[in-house]
């Protein structure tokens, strides 16, 4: 399905649409008509038909592509069919069985009379008896809110888009682009100079739904004592799609195998996996079901450290919430059930989370099989990789994998469990080396990960994780390093492989005002070598006023070498802001043990309208006394984002400028972006060059009508405005919203519908200087309505016709009509702004 949503509401077997809503016409939901009294309007406006505006916007007859809202939730873009029924004062809309399965309404709920007769077309009444049960439409904004008790919704998870409505795209190339050039002069070390220029291009191709993908680099570079060249690094091929119906990516072509479980390898060769961007936001992370039984019509809110996560009304009987996402990494879920008679009742579920935890009865899985692609391999084996996880209970998941080529096989099996004291996983894999002319090695490796937040002392301990391996273990990038080292001649229980690995990372908030702190540790031991290897990091941020300040302190000892502590004490501090910029003074100064290493002052900053502008520009100091000063601006310019640096002390001079975007080539010819990805929308809307584009920030509309949204979610819904803000006056957009759910990878157009043409205001008068009556319909010569009259016998009309005739209807019948010829002069024809011209209508 290419573009944006479009879908056909079917009114009865014959496939003719249908519209016709008796109970609610238009915004005013209730029903009320407003009443205007005729004999307010002075002379001939006594006359008008008011009866249209008897009600809210009032609705014309015709077809509305229009988004539809079931309880505030969208639910796709749908196109509507209003009719004037014999009579109604105005085109009402009906509902067929079709309709409400598409707004997410459940079908079996609905009067069996009427459900199981394909043509039934009724008002919304007639389907649901319920006084709470509504629905508006707004022709402004082309949007139609039903609104529905809970009880009548089709169960699915919160923020659901239906596949049906994923956009595979349009037929698009996408070109990204990032270039930069590099010459600098130095003195030292017996001075010289070096240049180089390096260009990356992503080089996509987009059709129905498949992503053609071609990565590579062009790299230049000359100097004193470097090799001077030119070539060409090609770093993956690739073609990729998304398979909806069994949530999951295929790639063919350049691949890596899933690195969660087993070493992350890549192939040339084919990898199919689980793609959780298809999966609704409630459905993507780990989190237990909440079950339990209601009494009557309940109330049902799910807290965690107090803050309200879920809130949902229940009938009696029992109910299952499973799509619940709460924050952070664990912590208790209380759930309150409050009934109908004012009773309460409050039980907890113990929630912990890690990544190998998956919801309960979902599963995910990743498959890859090619042949190894390395260049240090004198040969690449075939190599097959296989993964898979599910949610055995509500607290428990399994899983496990398997990978090998020739002459290697490995085996992974491991558990993870969320328990009320934390979030744990323990995992072992056990490889069978045999390396050709070489004995075999039968080894195992053992993990446990452990995650807990602790909420008294606001402690997050993000991750804990220890990896013990026997000496005879051999990972899958080790097998491969010791088959080489085979072939070469060479032990390869010589090799480097990790034996004992521990990694802790622990992050504190204190009280307030005292900041927090972020601490990181790594220790790990090697066979084949002796020696430890500690790293270890840590971080306090704080805030006094408006400055911020952080001191971090990091050590690395390697396995012969003791690099020694090093310190170092950054700030920011705003200056203020201005004219949509803002500027901030920064510092830091860096110590090694006792010695003073470096010092640095600056300013950083935004410029411009759109913010479009960045800069910065410091001094700094190393030891030893090299004194140098830096400058780097960055321009984010409508087809392009443009930057240069330069710096120079008493040692070196250098200089730098590049330049990286995007560009889509379509049917309707280029369209440029000083940024892109490999999903985006392409927004089109003629005439309208100059219109902002707020959800990506400096874009606008070029001139062939064209611009281009990065960074859209896939699979989701997105919301696409534009803002008339900085188009000609002559352009009217009709719609300044659009919704649209990509594929992966695809270019998605949305198109915004514009009328141009002249703005013209005619003050005419009626059977000599009568005034015509104010609030009369205007028509064009082919009966489509362009307008009213308003105050002071005036009617406004924006036209690309330079003469034509306005059909004013002054009553209700057909006889009480009149008509105004008008001709707008040739030296006005061109131009902003608007036309005054004098009529009559006869």
């Amino acid at each position: 399905m290419a573009g944006v949503f479009t879908a056909q509401a079917m009114a009865n077997g014959a496939g003719e649409p249908g519209a016709i809503d008796r109970d609610a016409p238009a915004e005013n939901s209730a029903g009320t008509a407003a009443v205007f009294n005729n004999g307010f309007l002075f002379g001939d406006a006594g006359k008008a038909d008011l009866s249209r505006f008897s009600t809210t916007n009032p609705i014309l007859a015709g077809q509305y592509e229009s988004d539809i809202y079931t309880n505030s939730e969208w639910k796709g873009r749908f196109t509507l069919t209003f009719r004037n029924l014999e009579g109604e004062s105005q085109a009402t809309l009906c509902f067929t069985r079709l309709m409400f399965d598409q707004f997410g309404i459940d079908t079996n709920r609905l009067p069996a009379v009427l459900r199981d007769d394909p043509n039934a077309c009724e008002p919304l009444s007639s389907w649901i008896d319920d006084p709470n049960a509504r629905v508006s439409f707004d022709p402004s904004s082309l949007r139609l809110d039903l609104i529905v008790p809970q009880t009548y919704l089709r169960r699915q998870a919160r923020n659901y888009v239906s596949p049906s409505f994923w956009s595979e795209g349009i037929t698009a190339a996408n070109i990204g682009y990032n270039f930069n050039a590099y010459n600098t002069h130095y003195s030292a070390y017996q001075g010289g100079d070096f240049s180089s220029a390096y260009l990356g291009l992503d080089i996509g191709f987009s059709h129905a739904g498949w992503l053609f993908k071609h990565l590579g680099s062009l790299n230049w570079q000359d100097g004193s004592g470097y090799s001077s060249g030119m070539r060409w690094d090609g770093n993956r091929t690739y073609l990729q799609r998304g398979i909806a119906s069994i949530k999951s990516q295929i790639t063919l072509g350049d691949v890596s195998t899933n690195g969660e479980f087993f070493d992350s390898t890549r192939l040339r060769g084919v990898d199919l996996r689980t793609d959780d961007n298809m999966l609704p936001d409630g459905m993507r992370n780990y989190a237990p079901e909440i079950r339990g039984v209601a009494e009557t019509n309940a109330l049902v809110t799910i807290r965690q450290d107090g803050n309200v996560l879920y809130r949902v009304n229940v009938t009696p009987g029992p109910f299952l919430i499973d799509d619940l996402y709460p924050s952070g990494f664990g912590n208790e879920l209380q759930v309150t059930i409050s009934e109908a008679d004012g009773r309460e009742r409050t039980f907890a579920i113990p929630y912990a989370s890690i990544t190998q935890l998956l919801r309960v009865g979902h599963s995910r899985y990743a498959l890859s099989v090619g042949r190894v692609d390395y260049d240090y391999l004198s040969d690449n084996p075939a190599l097959y990789q296989a993964t898979y996880q599910r949610g055995l209970t509500n607290l428990f998941t399994g899983y496990l994998g398997n990978t090998g080529f020739d002459g290697y096989n490995s085996v992974l099996l491991g558990t993870g469990w969320s328990t009320p004291w934390g979030a744990m996983s323990f995992d072992m894999t056990h490889a069978q080396t045999d390396l050709a002319g070489r004995s075999s090695y039968s080894g195992q490796s053992y993990r446990l990960s452990f995650n807990r937040m602790f909420a008294r002392t606001s402690t997050n301990l993000v991750l804990a994780a220890y990896r013990y391996s026997t000496s005879d273990y051999f990972s899958v990038n080790d097998a491969l390093y010791a088959h080489e080292y085979v072939r070469r001649g060479r032990d390869p229980q010589t090799m480097r492989r990790e034996r004992n690995g521990v990694t802790a990372t622990v992050s504190q908030n204190l009280p307030s005002g005292w900041g927090g702190i972020y601490f990181n540790a790594r220790i790990s031991d090697y066979w084949g070598e002796a020696g430890t290897q500690r790293e270890y990091q840590i971080n306090y941020n704080n805030m006094l006023g408006a400055l911020s300040y952080s001191l971090s302190v990091g050590r690395v000892n390697e396995r012969y070498d003791d690099s020694g502590t090093r310190y170092y004490l950054s700030f920011s501090y705003p200056l203020g802001t201005g004219g949509g910029g803002s500027a901030n003074l920064t510092g830091g100064v860096g110590f090694e043990d006792a010695r003073y290493q470096e010092s640095r002052i600056g300013i950083n900053g935004a410029a411009g309208v759109d913010r479009n502008i960045s800069y910065t520009a410091s001094v700094s100091q190393q030891r030893g006394g090299d004194n140098a000063g830096s400058f780097g601006a960055t321009y984010r310019a409508p087809y392009s984002t443009l930057n240069g640096n330069f710096s120079q002390s008493r040692s070196y001079r250098q200089a730098s400028v590049g330049a990286m975007g995007a560009v889509v080539l379509h049917q309707g010819g280029a369209t440029f972006a000083p940024q892109g990805t490999d999903t985006m929308v392409l927004v089109e809307a003629p005439d309208a060059e100059g219109a902002l584009l707020p959800s990506a920030p400096g874009a606008r509309i070029d001139a062939n009508g064209y611009a281009l949204v990065p960074y859209v979610r896939p699979y989701r819904l997105n919301t696409i405005e534009i803002d008339p803000l900085g188009t000609s006056a002559n352009v009217e957009l009709r719609n300044t919203v659009r919704q649209v759910a990509p594929f992966g990878g695809a270019i998605t157009k949305v198109s915004f519908t514009t009328v141009t043409g002249r703005s013209i205001l005619i003050r005419a008068g009626h059977a000599g200087t009568a005034p015509l009556p104010f609030g009369a319909e205007v028509t064009d010569e082919e009966g489509q309505s362009v307008g009213v009259v308003g105050q002071g016998s005036t009617i406004f009309v924006r036209t690309d016709l330079m003469q034509g005739r306005l059909v004013v209807r002054l009553g209700a019948g057909e006889s009480e009509r009149c008509e105004i010829e008008y001709e707008v002069p040739e030296d006005q024809r061109k131009g902003d702004g608007y036309v005054m011209l004098e009529g009559v209508c006869e």
